[in-house]
């Protein structure tokens, strides 16, 4: 990124730039929301969505591994804001957590005319499913791969993510049953 100082005046019909300085910016300082997409809904609108989504969920396992993943502040920062992808869905800033509650409420659609189905193991695994993509993907300039998003892809990594989390909470006294972390990895 670079910072130009300079003024435009008109010359013979056309707009002439004078460039009177030039420098290197800090990534730190810059809003990469000035250079990449954002979707429609604000970062608050989103969090608001997890957090009601979240919220749904009754059954204690699922429930803890939502709120240890998504309560870790980076992670949960880093999912409001990624792509959803590098160009064919969402992909802009907040992207990721638009297409997981669209999914989400498509699930909840199909899952309302396959009764019964497990409402939280619904909930929970779709609010997982793309998890990956936090890492998959680079938006600090463009939307780009990651050397890690290239070699593994987003499933591999959600599950790891997932998989890690599961296993912080099996170290619990509380434990977290085998049967939801078969179904939950199976679903993302």
């Amino acid at each position: 990124y670079v910072l130009i100082e300079g003024s435009a005046s008109e010359f013979s019909g056309s707009v002439q730039i004078t460039v009177k300085r030039i420098g290197r910016v800090g990534e730190e300082a810059v809003n990469p929301e000035d250079f990449i997409a954002t979707g429609p809904f604000t970062r608050e609108e989103l969090d608001r969505q997890l957090g009601d989504w979240i919220a749904q969920v009754e059954e204690k396992d699922c429930r803890r591994l939502l709120d240890l993943m998504f309560g870790h502040e980076r992670l949960r920062e880093k999912f409001l804001a990624a792509p959803a992808a590098l160009r064919i869905h969402q992909a802009y800033i907040g992207g990721l957590a638009e297409h997981t509650f669209n999914v989400l409420n498509n699930a909840i659609r199909l899952g309302e005319g396959y009764k019964p189905y497990n409402r939280d193991l619904l909930i929970t695994a779709t609010l997982l499913h793309d998890i990956g993509k936090i890492r998959e993907f680079e938006w600090r300039r463009t939307i780009a791969y990651s050397d890690e998003g290239k070699l593994l892809g987003h499933i591999a990594i959600g599950s790891m993510m997932v998989e890690n989390a599961i296993h912080q909470l099996k170290r619990e006294p509380e434990g977290f049953s085998e049967s939801w972390r078969q179904h939950i990895l199976h679903l993302i």
